[in-house]
C-alpha cells in the first residue's frame, strides 16, 4: 500500500464511526484548548509586564524603606529615609542621581467629588517617564512648581471621578490647590493609572512629613547596576549603624525585579499547564479505548488483509495513522479554541479596566501544541495498533 492509501483508509474508518470519533476528539480538544489558552494568557501578561520594566529602564535601582517589602508596604514602615541617606547614596561610585520620594494614600478633591488614591512626591528635575517609564499623554512630564501636579490615565478619564479631569483643572489635597499640568498614558494596572504626582517639597508641606519611603537611584553608563546596588547596600548599612543581614531597607534593581517576576511566572505557567495537561491524558486514554474497540470491530478485516499479503508493519501503520489523525484533528480544533478563549479573556479584562494582558499568537506555542497532540495520538494508539498487527490471520478470520 502507498502512503496516500494509508491515509484514505484511516480517514474512511473515522468517517464510518463519526459519533465515536468526534467524542474521542473532544477529549483532546479540551486538553489542548486549556493548555494553549493558559500559555497564551500567561505569555501575554509576561510580555506586557516585561515591556513595562524595560521602559522604566534597567539602569534604575529602587531602595525601599523596610526589609523585604515593596513600594506599597514601604509607605507604612515607621523608620524611613532622610536627606542624609540620599546624600550617602549619591556619593557611591556609579550613581548619577539619587532622589527621595514620598508616597501617601490621600483624599483628592475635584469640585464636589472626592476620592482616595496614591500621591507621590518626586524631584522637580525628574520626569515621571524617567521614574516609571510611563509616557506622557498630554502636557508636561515633570512638575516644576509646588502648586502643580501630573495625573495618571484613569484620574483624567472618568475613573477616579465622574467628570473628566483636563489639563488646567485644579484638584485639592488637604485643602491645598494644585493645577494639572500633565496626564500620563495608560500602564494597564488600575492602581498605577490612578496615581498623582507632585513635587517632593509640596508633599513634605501638605503631609508634614520629611522622610522618604523610597529612594530612586539612576546609575551612570558604563557601571554594573548590580555592583552599584551592593555598594549602596554596604554604605547605607554603615551609615544607619546596622549589621549585615539586619538591614531595615530593601534594594532592588529593575533587572532583578524583572527576573524575579519572570521566574515566578514561569513556575506558575508550568504548574497551570501541567494541571491542564491532565485533561489531555484523559483524552489519550479515550483514544486508546476507541482504537481497541476499532481493532475488535475490524478483526475479520484484519484477517482478510493478512490473508491477501498485508504485513504486520502495514496493519500497524494503518491504526497508528488513524490514532494520530484523531490527536492532530483534536489539536487543531483545540488550538483554535484556545486562541479564541484567550482573546475573549483579553477583551473581558479590558472591559474591566485591566490592560496588562496583551495576547500575541506565538507560533512556538501553536507548533508545540500540535506536535504534542499528534504524539499523544500516536502513543495512545500504539498498543491497540500493535495488538492488531500481531493478530493471527486464521484466528482473525474465525472471530465472531
Amino acid at each position: 500500500m502507498k502512503a496516500k492509501e494509508f491515509f484514505i483508509f484511516a480517514i474512511n474508518n473515522l468517517k464510518a464511526r463519526k459519533i465515536r470519533s468526534w467524542l474521542t476528539i473532544v477529549g483532546v480538544v479540551i486538553g489542548i484548548a486549556a493548555i494553549v489558552g493558559l500559555l497564551l494568557l500567561g505569555q501575554g501578561l509576561q510580555n506586557a509586564v516585561t515591556e513595562q520594566f524595560k521602559k522604566a529602564g534597567v539602569d534604575k535601582i529602587i531602595v525601599f524603606a523596610g526589609k523585604d517589602v515593596g513600594a506599597f508596604y514601604s509607605m507604612m514602615v515607621s523608620k524611613k529615609f532622610n536627606d542624609d541617606d540620599v546624600k550617602v547614596i549619591e556619593k557611591v561610585a556609579g550613581v548619577e542621581k539619587a532622589t527621595g520620594m514620598i508616597a501617601k494614600v490621600e483624599k483628592i478633591e475635584f469640585g464636589k467629588e472626592s476620592a482616595y488614591t496614591v500621591v507621590i512626591g518626586m524631584d522637580k528635575d525628574m520626569s515621571v517617564e524617567d521614574f516609571s517609564g510611563i509616557s506622557v499623554e498630554e502636557g508636561l512630564g515633570n512638575v516644576k512648581s509646588d502648586d502643580e501636579m501630573i495625573i495618571g490615565y484613569l484620574v483624567r478619564h472618568k475613573d477616579l471621578f465622574d467628570k473628566e479631569v483636563r489639563i488646567g483643572d485644579k484638584l485639592k489635597i488637604r485643602g491645598e490647590e494644585f493645577k494639572v499640568v500633565g496626564s500620563l498614558n495608560r500602564i494597564g494596572n488600575s492602581q498605577d493609572d490612578k496615581q498623582i504626582y507632585i513635587t517632593t517639597d509640596a508633599a513634605k508641606k501638605i503631609f508634614n512629613e520629611y522622610d522618604y519611603s523610597i529612594i530612586l537611584v539612576k546609575v551612570k553608563k558604563g557601571f554594573d547596576v548590580d555592583d552599584v546596588a551592593e555598594e549602596i547596600k554596604e554604605k547605607l548599612r554603615k551609615h544607619r549603624g546596622l549589621k549585615k543581614e539586619e538591614e531595615d531597607f530593601s534594594i532592588r534593581t529593575m533587572g532583578q525585579m524583572m527576573e524575579t517576576f519572570q521566574n515566578v511566572f514561569m513556575i506558575i505557567q508550568i504548574i497551570v499547564a501541567g494541571i491542564a495537561a491532565i485533561s489531555l491524558v484523559v483524552g489519550g486514554v479515550g483514544i486508546m479505548n476507541t482504537m481497541y474497540t476499532s481493532v475488535l470491530e475490524r478483526t475479520k478485516i484484519i484477517g482478510t488483509m493478512k490473508a491477501v499479503g498485508a504485513k504486520e508493519k502495514h496493519i500497524l501503520a494503518l491504526f497508528l495513522i488513524e490514532s494520530a489523525l484523531i490527536g492532530l484533528v483534536g489539536g487543531i480544533i483545540g488550538v483554535l479554541l484556545g486562541i479564541f478563549f484567550s482573546k475573549l479573556v483579553e477583551y473581558i479584562a479590558i472591559g474591566l479596566g485591566f490592560y496588562l494582558i496583551k495576547i500575541v499568537i506565538d507560533a512556538k506555542i501553536i507548533a508545540l501544541a500540535l506536535a504534542f497532540s499528534f504524539v499523544i495520538g500516536i502513543i495512545s494508539g500504539f498498543m491497540p495498533s500493535r495488538h492488531a498487527a500481531k493478530l493471527d490471520a486464521i484466528e482473525a478470520l474465525r472471530y465472531e
